[in-house]
């Protein structure tokens, strides 16, 4: 496979950055054995789950009131999550300021409390951006409220998944256009394959398998709504690229005419990376641990469909109907993800990434973050 071919290649299969070949479309059609849950447990986390907009357990006290108002009073989310950003950078410009100011004076007197203070404001600019990513990742939601669309919840490793049914059309032609929406029809279609199985029919899926596709699919959505805003634009500046309504023509466009590399691995800001961790990690889990987990089952048999059964790599069980409706909310989740993203930059200074992050959901990387694309070899 050519360096070229990246987000082409992560349309076509799951096993595109899996850990190796056993991996590659290792979902099973068959029943399996449900881990019976404590139901005080249960009765816990069902309250917890019903207070959040998404999977993720909010921490910070301006992500927990943004999501309190989104519930309770929509109407006033937009004009609070522009003053909270607008409020947050004012913060952050500040203790720059007095990191500069603080080197500055360093340079002539370097005291233990000149290094504590710098420390100090150092740890409040990192609180800073945890907050933007909390804000960022309510935004996103919102969004999808708006749609009428339930994001899935945290799913239990070996456990049955169940969702409330997306309306129709919620995450496909309300999110995007047509010519897009081809190349993530082809995406989700060609991500897992079940020949011969049913919309109905419930299928068993290795943790980390589902994990990792929906993580890609997140940065598929992602990189497909800023290469339409990409193509956009340059023909708005009189660019010669006609995109028809048909094929992977959008796609064609991303790999040839911008090209492989930062574009189609790298989300822009370290705020949208940290924001799709968060999502991927709030439901599978650490995608780093159950690559770890599911390598070494397989030293010990290669039977990645024993392994499941033996209980010594985590799945989870859902239909086949319901993997489409998974795979459809992460294209959504990064493209609306990339529309959120431009909007704060308004209002807000993001911090530029400096590689993808991909290694987060078990993807092999080199020393600079970039993806390994030898996968033929």
């Amino acid at each position: 496979m050519s360096p070229g071919c990246a987000l082409l290649a992560a349309a076509k299969v799951l096993g595109l950055l899996v850990l190796c070949r056993h991996l590659q479309r290792d979902a099973f059609v068959g029943s399996r054995r449900l881990s019976p849950t404590a139901g005080a447990r249960c009765a816990s986390l069902r309250a917890s789950i019903e207070s959040r907009i998404g999977a993720v357990n909010l921490k910070t006290i301006p992500g927990q009131k943004a999501q309190h108002l989104l519930f309770e009073n929509p109407a006033l989310f937009e004009y609070a999550f522009d003053e909270e950003f607008s409020k947050l950078g004012s913060i952050v410009t500040e203790m720059h300021g007095t990191l500069d100011a603080a080197a500055s004076e360093r340079q002539d007197n370097a005291t233990v409390e000149a290094s504590l203070e710098r420390r100090k404001v150092e740890v409040c600019i990192r609180s800073c951006q945890h907050i933007a990513v909390e804000l960022l990742y309510v935004a996103v939601c919102a969004r999808f409220h708006r749609l009428g669309v339930s994001l899935w919840q945290p799913l239990q490793a070996n456990g049955r998944v169940q969702l409330v049914p997306a309306p129709i059309d919620s995450l496909t032609t309300a999110v995007h256009s047509a010519t897009a929406l081809k190349a993530v029809e082809d995406h989700v279609a060609n991500s897992f394959s079940f020949v011969g199985a049913l919309p109905g029919q419930l299928i068993q899926i290795p943790s980390f398998s589902i994990g990792q596709a929906y993580a890609m699919s997140v940065l598929f959505g992602y990189v497909l709504r800023r290469g339409e805003q990409h193509l956009k634009l340059e023909q708005m500046m009189g660019g010669s690229h006609n995109v028809d309504m048909h094929g992977s023509a959008l796609l064609q466009y991303i790999e040839k005419a911008i090209g492989p590399g930062d574009f189609q691995d790298k989300m822009t800001s370290v705020e949208a990376q940290e924001v799709t961790k968060a999502q991927v990690s709030a439901l599978f889990g650490d995608l780093q641990l159950l690559r770890e987990a599911t390598v070494r089952a397989l030293q010990n048999s290669p039977d990645i469909h024993a392994a499941v059964q033996r209980g010594e790599v985590s799945s989870l069980s859902m239909t086949v109907a319901e993997v489409r409706q998974l795979l459809l909310e992460a294209t959504a989740f990064g493209a609306l993800l990339h529309e959120t993203e431009d909007e704060v930059r308004n209002v807000y200074e993001l911090t530029p990434s400096l590689h993808s992050g991909l290694d987060s959901f078990g993807v092999d990387v080199d020393a600079q973050g970039r993806v390994q694309r030898n996968w033929d070899e």
